[in-house]
């Protein structure tokens, strides 16, 4: 099963992010709960990578490989308003597979 779980800041943007575990719904290469989650969450730590290398501040993103995780330390407010379209895109985009793929997915959000 693939656990992830979620930390909001007090304004629903994303904190923390933390991948762990694997679904094993099919076999390596035709999993699709996996590519399904690995696609959202690098799409999602990528645009904000992004957003924080365009201002000079990607320092402010920690990211761990082992599994996958990443912990934002500050959000600029000038970034809050785009943060939180991709928060909430990942999440709805989470949310929808868990859904389907309860066995497979368990999703844990908080708020700090």
């Amino acid at each position: 099963m693939i656990n992830i779980y979620i930390t909001l800041t007090k304004d629903d943007n994303i904190n923390e992010l933390i991948v762990k575990g694997h679904s094993n719904f099919d076999k390596k290469g035709k999993d699709i709960v996996c590519a399904s989650v690995s696609t959202l969450v690098q799409s999602a730590y990528l645009t904000i990578l992004g957003l924080y290398k365009s201002k000079n501040i990607e320092s402010l993103i920690k990211y761990k490989e082992n599994d996958f995780s990443f912990f934002i330390e500050s959000i600029p407010y000038e970034l809050q308003k785009e943060l939180k379209g991709i928060t909430l895109f990942l999440i709805t985009g989470l949310i929808e597979i868990e859904k389907k793929y309860k066995e497979y997915l368990k999703i844990d959000i908080k708020r700090s």
